[in-house]
């Protein structure tokens, strides 16, 4: 039994995010799969015009809705990961989808977009801005969340009576 093996669908990736927030496990999923490891790129080729991208930092199994992408040696991960998510190349995904009810894209179809490579230590300086950037709106983010919580909070307290105004410093 392989019920240790982490698995990622298209439910786990969130549109437009190049890091996975959450997983499932293989031993859940009746249906094929493909292999990746550590460092690959996970493209979902199911409706690409949603921006289903990721780099993954672990081995695992996937959906066949998943492209696994490797990269070579004049292709940073971290880069290509965040160009496949520019309005061009999504775009270009999105016009090179085939069937009705569920389109998608192909290996095939993608491979034929020229990407433009700037030398390593160029890619390597792109991925690190927005992968700060990045992280900083995670942080915004986060600090909403929190902000947007404490005001529900109050704001029950408030219309309840469990805080008196004259008890409130703002």
């Amino acid at each position: 039994r392989n019920s240790k093996s982490k698995y990622v669908g298209l439910e786990h990736i969130n549109p437009g995010e190049h890091s996975l927030k959450k997983f499932g496990y293989s031993d859940d999923v009746r249906s094929a799969k493909s292999k990746f490891y550590s460092g690959d790129i996970l493209y979902g080729k199911l409706r690409p015009y949603l921006d289903k991208c990721i780099l993954v930092d672990f081995e695992g199994m996937c959906s066949t809705d998943i492209i696994v992408v490797k990269t070579n040696n004049n292709a940073s991960n971290t880069f290509l990961s965040y160009f496949l998510h520019a309005d061009e190349f999504r775009e270009y995904a999105a016009k090179t989808m085939t069937g009705v009810n569920h389109p998608r894209t192909s290996w095939r179809a993608l491979s034929q977009f020229s990407i433009p490579l700037p030398p390593p230590t160029t890619q390597q300086k792109i991925a690190s801005i927005l992968s700060a950037v990045e992280q900083k709106i995670e942080a915004e983010e986060n600090k909403k969340k929190a902000l947007d919580e404490l005001f529900k909070t109050l704001l029950n307290n408030l219309m309840t009576g469990r805080i008196r105004v004259n008890h409130l410093e703002v």
